[in-house]
């Protein structure tokens, strides 16, 4: 499977940004006592509202979805994580749901006191399913190549717990180079 040139450019991107952001936050460290708290392990969770959409001629608009993410891994530094990222999305339509899911292996930095970037690659999975009342229809991909990138300002802080407004953004890329993308605002809670 081919990526296109804008998804090869954002697939960089997903993982050079919180690279380059590493770098400066990893040389301030030293300087930003704001940090302690953030060490071992971090984990959290968050809700949201958002749209899906995909490029495929059938749907090639936006829908609105609910969305669920969660994060687990380590402080590699005070303002850099190495996490477990899963962000599953749900859209439904009278009969009709339609979700999918994105695993991906990401970094988290602090660029600033407050200000948080996330980039991450993985796997992505979608399914469709339609109850017809007599019988279910269930419809489900393979696992394909996924990624996404998020950013977030957590509004409320401790030493081991921050709540935070998130925007996200992800892609799976399917057979063909069909793309189903989840974007979301969401509100999430991680402890340090």
């Amino acid at each position: 499977m081919s990526l296109s040139p804008i998804h090869t450019a954002a697939l960089i991107c997903s993982v050079s940004l919180p690279l380059a952001f590493a770098q400066t936050a990893h040389a301030e460290d030293a300087n930003y006592t704001d940090a302690k708290g953030r060490s071992g392990l971090t984990a959290g969770i968050a809700l949201g509202v958002g749209h899906m959409g995909c490029n495929d001629d059938e749907c090639d608009t936006l829908v609105e979805a609910g969305g669920l993410n969660a994060h687990i891994g380590g402080m590699l530094t005070p303002r850099l994580a190495l996490v477990g990222d899963i962000w599953g999305m749900t859209h439904r339509d009278d009969r009709a749901t339609f979700n999918q899911s994105i695993l991906t292996a990401a970094l988290r930095v602090w660029p600033a006191k407050f200000l948080w970037l996330s980039g991450g690659v993985g796997v992505a999975r979608a399914s469709f399913s339609y109850d017809a009342e007599i019988v279910t229809l269930e419809e489900r991909s393979e696992t394909v190549p996924g990624f996404m990138v998020a950013a977030g300002i957590e509004v409320l802080r401790s030493e081991s717990f921050a709540l935070d407004v998130q925007v996200r953004a992800g892609t799976g890329i399917y057979d063909e180079d069909q793309r189903i993308r989840n974007y979301a605002l969401s509100v999430g809670a991680s402890f340090y």
